[in-house]
């Protein structure tokens, strides 16, 4: 059930104290007051606990997270949010699996009780925040100065903090701008960038971007950024950089294997959702329990993980289906995430990929890469101020100080070989 877990979405509610225009749970009106109970979060976590403890030993030490969701997860209260990070952290310390806590929250509901919990517990908290000039109204009245107050508030107790924007028809002129001001007014470089999907309306609703709109006004103008600060620009302007670069030069697709924005994501497999009924979904992002997305519930027998690995499979096999016709063919492949499923299946109650979203933004993106590689890269050696050369022929490297090599180890997930002459040789991972 959860042996092959690197992330659980524990959805503590689908209620909610906002209703943002394009949440992709419906009805959150028919949720007041649902909240998991403290029995179904402690079936789980001994589930958990039992299920890491049966894998080979090195699997054992792949750090599952742990991400407190919603609806609004802050709806929990402290006593039930500190119960359960409590005995959550007991358990697994005890039986030596690797974790961490995540929660994602639109900060309304934040006091200084609950940022010293969050401090104690080591829990990550990625906020909502649309933008500055009322690039927010889609997602709530809130001014920009309460929600700068309320991270500061969070920074106080050195609570590590990521901001999420949601770009709309109502602040894709400005999301630039927000980034920037998150920036320099709270130094949050921890933000990353996602377009709307709006899955309550079938055709093209009247806040959702195009994917021409998106690249141009969003992906090309961080591109351009690139110059100037590397890969820390935006979390998927990196994760396409280090697919690129992978690609050009391991011959590698990078792609295939994170839980989100792969070629084949790790829904139901390496990341699962478990709902406040008890019930497990493929993962989070479906606004409705689906039966198409339901693997089992936690009170479910599951030899040898046989009804998870299944559905794993028809879901995989779903998606390649959709995929193998135009996809595989693509150019922009290396890079792509090919979109979601469950946003898709949430808007037409089918599987498919939106490719008049999804392709625009990646094709111009790795138009706009190929023609700008050896710039990037140039502008890498003044980045990190390492000297390096470039054998076009096969990927040598000659490396002074192991900066440049530790980052570029790191984002391309390569292995590197030290030759005689010092010249380091970075090979396909295995």
């Amino acid at each position: 059930m959860f042996k092959f877990a690197n992330m659980v979405v524990v959805k503590l509610t689908h209620d909610c104290n906002f209703r943002c225009k394009y949440c992709y749970i419906k009805n959150k009106d028919d949720f007041k007051g649902e909240m998991m109970s403290f029995a179904v979060f402690k079936k789980f976590i001994d589930r958990l606990v039992y299920d890491k403890s049966h894998v080979f030993k090195d699997e054992r030490k792949t750090k599952v997270s742990i991400v407190f969701h919603g609806g609004e997860p802050l709806l929990a209260g402290y006593t039930r949010l500190s119960k359960m990070l409590e005995y959550a952290k007991r358990q697994l310390t005890a039986h030596d699996i690797p974790f961490d806590f995540g929660l994602q929250t639109n900060l309304s509901l934040i006091t200084d009780e609950l940022l010293l919990l969050m401090h104690n517990y080591n829990v990550y908290i990625g906020a909502s925040f649309d933008g500055i000039n009322k690039g927010n109204i889609a997602r709530s009245k809130i001014s920009e100065d309460y929600f700068i107050q309320q991270i500061k508030k969070a920074q106080k107790y050195n609570v590590e903090i990521g901001v999420l924007i949601v770009v709309s028809k109502y602040n894709i002129d400005t999301v630039l701008q927000t980034k920037k001001f998150l920036e320099e007014r709270v130094g949050i470089n921890g933000v990353k960038i996602n377009y709307v999907e709006d899955v309550n309306q079938a055709g093209q609703s009247d806040f959702e971007v195009t994917g021409d709109e998106y690249f141009s006004k969003v992906v090309h103008p961080l591109l351009e950024e690139v110059f100037e600060k590397g890969f820390e620009v935006e979390d998927n302007i990196s994760l396409m950089l280090k697919r690129y670069f992978t690609y050009i030069l391991a011959d590698k697709h990078g792609n295939r294997y994170y839980n989100c924005s792969g070629k084949i994501c790790g829904a139901g497999l390496h990341v699962v959702n478990l709902s406040p009924d008890g019930n497990i979904y493929l993962c989070g992002r479906y606004s409705e329990d689906y039966e198409e997305a339901k693997i089992m519930s936690i009170n479910d027998s599951n030899p040898f993980s046989a009804k998870q690995i299944k559905k794993y499979i028809d879901f995989a096999y779903k998606k390649h289906e959709i995929l193998k016709e135009e996809c595989d063919m693509c150019f922009a492949q290396p890079i792509c995430d090919f979109g979601c499923m469950a946003f898709h299946f949430s808007k037409y109650h089918k599987w498919g990929i939106r490719k008049e979203l999804v392709c625009p933004i990646y094709k111009n993106t790795f138009k706009w890469l190929v023609e700008n590689e050896i710039k990037i890269i140039d502008s890498f050696k003044k980045i990190y101020e390492v000297p390096f050369k470039i054998d076009t022929a096969y990927p040598v490297y000659s490396i002074k100080d192991s900066t440049f090599l530790r980052k570029i180890h790191q984002l391309l997930s390569l292995t590197v070989e030290l030759k005689d002459n010092k010249q380091f040789i970075f090979k396909k991972a295995n």
